[in-house]
């Protein structure tokens, strides 16, 4: 039941990051750098991302264990521990990583000495870019680290459960956003 948001979640930051690694390399002095920039390899790129984390996404129905008293398939305990700690490094870690890393070397690729209208919008975008994805990761990566630490069943309470939701909620702003800023 987790696929298509996990797939959905993982294509849409991976794409974010390549959009930061992009901006980098066109903005670049380097000809070389930006002649790296086609729209063959956006296709590949895409494509590749796309299957690796369809890919990535599989092993959740493979690893679960059927309750058939709750009506419900929970993740056994070592693959839930494994998973959380991956989504932890490249749902939450990565993207920011990536994002704030890519952001600075562009904004250092632009002449910080002739602000253009150009300049600052671009710098705008870069630091809206990496304050949603971090208002919208860093409660889910909280969670997740909660979740490993102090939970020794897999049974959440309540209060958990709508915090879970609340955080999965706030994670998919991060699209939103980021087509606002972009629009």
């Amino acid at each position: 039941t987790l696929f298509i948001p996990r797939v959905t979640v993982q294509v849409t930051l991976t794409c974010l990051c390549f959009s930061a690694i992009d901006r980098y390399l066109m903005t670049s002095r380097s000809a070389r750098l930006r002649s790296l920039v086609t729209l063959t390899r956006a296709r590949i790129a895409i494509g590749l991302c796309v299957l690796v984390w369809c890919g990535y996404g599989v092993p959740n129905a493979s690893y679960a264990i059927n309750y058939p008293s709750y009506n419900i398939c929970i993740p056994t305990s070592d693959f839930d521990n494994t998973i959380t700690y991956l989504n932890l490094i490249f749902a939450v870690v990565l993207p920011i990583l990536i994002l704030s890393i890519f952001g600075f070397l562009t904004w250092k690729n632009l002449d910080s000495s002739r602000l253009s209208s150009m300049n600052v919008q671009v710098t705008r975008m870069i630091l809206l870019d990496v304050i949603v994805v971090v208002i919208s990761n860093v409660p889910m990566g909280c969670f997740l680290v909660y979740a490993v630490a102090y939970t020794s069943n897999r049974f959440f309470t309540p209060v958990e459960t709508l915090l879970i939701y609340l955080a999965q909620l706030l994670s998919s702003t991060q699209s939103s956003g980021s087509f606002y800023f972009y629009f």
